[in-house]
């Protein structure tokens, strides 16, 4: 009912999606299950036996799925009902609220070893263009030395930094050096020239929000549909709509609340707060259709099917 409503405790609306949606997912349950036999379980030995009976990929075991399945909760507990310590660990993992400012969050030093390899690698080609510098000037200062008049120009040296924009992200992680001996507006304002320049103002326009995805709004909606779904496939069509209707929230004068988000058609005739969660059977079909496309895209299976999966399987 609280997500009916699009109510999230803490106001986390993404995370709750995501973790919700991860309720749904066979492979992070199983893993789950694995990781509450053995706590000590090397994480080796669990991807092994997913893989061995899902054929998932590696997918599971990334960090912000990693928090989730190792959460003692998961997933018997929805979002609202773990404890305030729970939901704290897990958006070290899942995604923050973009709504309110709070600090910027660093990703543990441990969770960060892809992203320190790859700076190693930029790290290899800068001392590789260093040395083709160095031999180009040595060779111009030879040449000069031996009189010959046209001597090929140096082209600048190419220059690499800590710089590493995450594949199918609007994520970079950079390296910035903060010198504490000036005053925290003097770093601001540094930090904010920074993200002025040309490649960085390109970086905004290119992920610029143009639609409602990836919003709390749209968050809320899929929660929405995730919880008409679970009511549907339990009670169905009319049993969801009385069960809904029974348990409506209502706000703190005891007048009821309108469901999250009312479609057009389910208020021509009452108001939103009198509105049935929806009109007709077909609600209920398309916010299913919604859920299963969202939860194929949040967890894609291997070959990008949707194969591992509750929305596949017998519940």
């Amino acid at each position: 009912m609280d997500y009916l409503h699009g109510d999230v405790v803490d106001h986390q609306v993404k995370a709750a999606c995501h973790y919700e949606y991860a309720r749904e997912c066979a492979v992070l349950r199983r893993a789950a299950e694995l990781f509450s036999r053995d706590p000590t379980a090397y994480i080796g030995e669990i991807s092994l036996k997913i893989e061995d009976e899902f054929h998932c990929g590696s997918l599971f075991i990334g960090i912000d799925w990693m928090f989730v399945w190792q959460c003692p909760s998961f997933p018997a507990k929805s979002w609202n009902q773990l404890s305030e310590a729970e939901r704290t660990e897990l958006l070290c993992g899942l995604p923050l609220a973009t709504n309110k400012a709070r600090p910027l969050v660093l990703a543990e030093v441990m969770f960060l070893t892809r992203i320190l390899d790859e700076l190693k690698k930029i790290a290899a080609k800068g001392r590789k263009e260093w040395k083709k510098q160095v031999t180009a000037v040595t060779r111009a200062a030879r040449a000069r030395a031996d009189g010959k008049k046209k001597i090929p120009s140096v082209i600048p040296r190419q220059k690499f930094y800590p710089i590493l924009e995450l594949p199918n992200t609007p994520f970079v992680q950079v390296l910035l050096p903060l010198d504490f001996s000036k005053t925290r507006n003097r770093l601001l304002q540094e930090i904010d020239l920074w993200l002025k320049l040309p490649e960085n103002q390109a970086r905004f326009d290119k992920y610029k929000p143009r639609t409602e995805t990836g919003t709390e709004k749209e968050a809320k909606d899929r929660l929405k549909d995730l919880a008409a779904w679970r009511l549907y496939r339990q009670l169905g069509s009319d049993g969801a709509l009385q069960f809904a209707e029974r348990n409506r929230k209502r706000d703190e004068r005891g007048t009821a609340r309108p469901f999250h988000d009312p479609r057009q058609d389910q208020t021509k005739k009452v108001s939103i707060n009198e509105a049935p969660l929806y009109s007709e059977e077909s609600g209920f079909s398309k916010a299913k259709a919604r859920a299963e496309d969202h939860l194929g895209k949040l967890l894609p299976g291997s070959n990008g099917e949707v194969n591992w999966l509750s929305g596949s399987r017998t519940c």
